[in-house]
């Protein structure tokens, strides 16, 4: 198994609020979800709720790609291949500690790999 402190298991980051404009994204908004999540303990919920089985190959946790969908979701983003394109976003990156977008197949892999559990 992975070391997995480094990512995203009971908080998601919060980026500190710079209103200077030269790193504003659209989804600028989601910053005061994250925070609101975090002290909910929904992330530290999700992360329990569905562990991830860190192998060689592993680069996105379950709760990485959950929360991806429902910051999606918070966002009015529905689709697969868009949720992969929003996971590229520099904030949602940063929200979520990941070091590339999540990609399509990763995103529906592990929506098929929690079957009735995820139901």
């Amino acid at each position: 198994m992975k070391n997995t402190k480094k990512k995203l298991n009971s908080k998601s980051k919060v980026v500190k609020n710079s209103f200077s404009g030269s790193n504003i994204t659209k989804y600028s908004g989601l910053n005061t979800a994250a925070k609101y999540m975090n002290r909910q303990n929904i992330v530290k919920s999700i992360s329990t709720l569905f562990p991830t089985d860190w192998h060689n190959a592993t680069k996105f946790g379950v709760n990485q790609i959950l929360m991806a969908i429902t910051l999606a979701s918070i966002s009015g983003i529905s689709r697969i291949n868009k949720i992969a394109a929003f996971s590229g976003d520099g904030l949602v990156k940063t929200l979520l500690k990941l070091d590339k977008a999540i990609n399509e197949n990763a995103i529906s892999a592990a929506l098929k790999g929690l079957g009735q559990a995820g139901a």
